[in-house]
């Protein structure tokens, strides 16, 4: 029974960006280099992702190459369209960010030539 806490819990930006990245190529080891990344941990990702869905994402294809299973490419959409959303609010947030003088200037006349 799949528990819609733990399903909750992996569906974290890394463990998305993994499966895209995995879809995408058909490889783990594209993937591990695109996110900078072990070829174990991208695995691991994969297998909390499958594990918190209770269905395999990939089976393995002609050449060694990944191929999603039929639920993967059911939520390979919304997987991406969840990373563009983050995506989108993370340029957001950091635009409503005022950027920080740098470490050697005085915190007052950095604000008053902010103000000017």
């Amino acid at each position: 029974m799949v528990e819609l806490d733990q399903v909750r819990q992996q569906l974290r930006q890394r463990n998305l960006e993994a499966f895209r990245i995995v879809c995408e190529t058909g490889s783990v080891t594209r993937a591990a280099e695109r996110l900078q990344l072990s070829q174990p941990a991208i695995s691991q990702l994969i297998g909390r992702l499958e594990r918190a869905f209770g269905f395999r994402l990939f089976e393995r294809g002609t050449g060694r190459r990944l191929q999603p299973t039929a639920q993967a490419r059911a939520i390979y959409l919304d997987a991406c369209a969840t990373l563009e959303a983050m995506a989108r609010l993370e340029a957001t947030a950091l635009g409503l960010i005022p950027p920080r003088p740098p470490a050697d200037v005085d915190p007052t006349l950095a604000r008053e030539s902010a103000c000017a």
